[in-house]
């Protein structure tokens, strides 16, 4: 009679069991497509509400810094303060020091100047994320950034930096100090788009104004050049040391004209790409890159290797 019994109770929890199982086999049930992807629709929507207030509320305050020297000043200042004193139990004291300690180089000419081309910088990397018109425009804003960064760069009063002002320009923006205060890591565009220095003159020239003007071939690329090459005669009058000079006229001029020649080709000035090419050929024999030029120019005219 007990035997019956369990084989009975062990029959039912195995029936339980099974029917229990079965039930977690099911799937829910169907989500309403429409009403979901409305609903996303809308989150993606407020999402980019969000982000573009943000972007238009960093763009303000960035202007705001470049309304003058003073102004640049005190955003630095803010900027410095939340950065490296907040939170410190003496963080007003610290900081009036620090401010106290370096009141002339904040008066001086070369910071402002050096803050503003930063915050500069910036703001045109914003601009560039808030969408397709404004990223249209960036590369002519950009030559007119470097335009001015050559000018500050090949001034006298440029000659010897305070390491404040050069870390601002040279130092990666994604570890200035506007960058972690405002944080701006998802405003900015990325690597391939942006160099990451707002004192990198070439790299500026090549990344922010050369690549996207080559995708449309747009004869503003020469003009990068042109500015690429004033700057660099600038830099050899100012040098002070002959090999310098020297490395500047023999070795990297002649590597902005091959670049510039591939442009015009690019642009379909082909006769004075190539005239551009066999000039530094005749000119630089001893240049490194002196065989890749030969090699470039005969596949232009199509002719086989001499040797």
């Amino acid at each position: 009679m007990a035997r019956t019994s369990a084989r009975i109770s062990l029959a039912a929890l195995l029936a339980a069991l099974s029917l229990t199982a079965g039930r977690a086999q099911q799937d829910a049930p169907p989500l309403d497509t429409q009403q979901v992807l409305h609903e996303l629709d809308q989150a993606e929507a407020k999402q980019a509400d969000v982000a573009r207030t943000r972007r238009q509320k960093l763009q303000a305050a960035i202007q705001g810094g470049l309304a003058n020297g003073s102004a640049g000043v005190k955003l630095y200042e803010d900027a410095v303060r939340a950065v490296s004193f907040a939170g410190k139990s003496q963080e007003s004291s610290e900081f009036s020091n620090w401010k106290k300690n370096n009141a002339a180089l904040l008066r001086s000419e070369q910071m402002q100047s050096a803050i503003r081309l930063h915050l500069s910088y910036l703001l045109l990397g914003l601009q560039q994320m808030a969408n397709d018109e404004s990223a249209a425009k960036s590369p002519a804003q950009y030559l007119q950034y470097a335009q001015n960064l050559s000018t500050f760069l090949t001034a006298k009063t440029s000659a010897e930096l305070p390491k404040e002002a050069r870390s601002l320009l040279n130092d990666p923006v994604r570890k200035g100090v506007f960058y972690s205060w405002l944080n701006l890591s998802d405003m900015l565009p990325g690597d391939k788009q942006w160099a990451p220095t707002a004192g990198g003159l070439n790299e500026i020239l090549e990344t922010n104004v050369r690549t996207p003007l080559r995708e449309t071939k747009d004869p503003l690329i020469l003009n990068a050049w042109n500015v690429q090459l004033e700057n660099l005669g600038k830099q050899t009058e100012s040098s002070a040391l002959n090999i310098e000079s020297d490395n500047l006229q023999k070795i990297t001029r002649p590597r902005f004209i091959f670049g510039r020649a591939n442009d015009k080709i690019l642009l379909g000035q082909t006769n004075s790409g190539q005239k551009d090419i066999l000039q530094i050929i005749r000119e630089f024999p001893q240049h490194p890159d002196w065989a890749k030029w030969v090699t470039t120019l005969r596949a232009q005219l199509g002719g086989a290797s001499g040797s």
